[in-house]
């Protein structure tokens, strides 16, 4: 039987496993993290993991999906019914534990294994087969294997993309980006910029008002945001230098600040590992 490799336990991992499965090939799934989930496993910690890997997931305590479920769900694996379409992460987390549950694709999965590089082996006739490089990562310890195809399941939201600030090297308080943002209460009594105003701006924003002394929302969608704000967020142009305390924005206003959190997306990361 075909071996098959998969990087990568988040939903398009494991949904690629039970595909695998039903054409009677052999998945062999290796997930850097200890569970199933992938970007939708939530961990207070950023910046990097206790074993020195970048932390993948984006996910904030308090965040709900921004996608109904019903659209967001398997074909023929709904999730559990409720009132509310926007759920919390932690929910979307259990969908994706019992879906590997339902389908007995946990066999399958190497948990704590990090690829580390991957090479085709070309043969004379046929596709090539593909030599993979793991090391597993509370050992330490390293092996190589091969596998007959191969299916990258890393996704590729996980990069921060952080703009070019004119100045920002003289700027001398905190930079951060919504990819590391996890709870409010770090930012109590701070006077806080939030660069963007997509759904992790406005959401963030939102939530910082209650800890924050002030919010500046800066963005360069019209304005002002047809949305509800608390009393303390305040929208502005989006910056367009920094100062050694603060910045300015582009309709020539200025502000101090104590952080700058950069709510401006990801990069488009596609790892390619030859």
């Amino acid at each position: 039987m075909k071996v098959v490799g998969v990087i990568g336990g988040g939903a398009a991992g494991l949904c690629a496993t039970r595909h695998i499965l039903a054409n009677d090939m052999v998945p062999v799934v290796w997930e850097k993290s200890s569970k199933v989930g992938g970007t939708w496993v939530y961990t207070p910690q950023s910046g990097m993991d206790d074993f020195g890997y970048p932390i993948h997931s984006s996910m904030y305590k308090s965040l709900t999906t921004n996608l109904p479920k019903e659209i967001m769900e398997f074909i023929n694996y709904p999730f559990p019914s409720g009132e509310s379409s926007f759920v919390h992460h932690t929910e979307v987390q259990k969908y994706l534990e019992s879906y590997a549950q339902h389908y007995k694709l946990y066999p399958h999965i190497k948990f704590g294994h990090y690829v580390e590089e991957v090479k085709p082996v070309m043969k004379k006739e046929g596709p090539p087969a593909w030599e993979v490089t793991i090391t597993i990562i509370e050992s330490n310890k390293t092996y190589t294997t091969t596998c007959d195809a191969l299916l990258v399941c890393n996704g590729h939201y996980s990069v921060p993309k952080i703009p070019h600030i004119k100045d920002i090297e003289k700027f001398q308080g905190r930079q951060s980006h919504s990819h590391d943002y996890r709870e409010p209460s770090s930012y109590e009594g701070c006077t806080v910029v939030v660069l963007g105003a997509g759904s992790s701006g406005l959401d963030i924003a939102h939530e910082l008002s209650s800890t924050a002394k002030e919010v500046f929302l800066s963005h360069n969608q019209p304005v002002p945001i047809p949305s509800e704000l608390p009393h303390n967020v305040r929208q502005v142009r989006g910056v367009v230098s920094a100062l050694r305390n603060g910045f300015v924005f582009g309709d020539g206003s200025s502000a101090e600040a104590d952080v700058i959190l950069y709510c401006t997306g990801k990069k488009t990361n596609f790892v390619l590992y030859w």
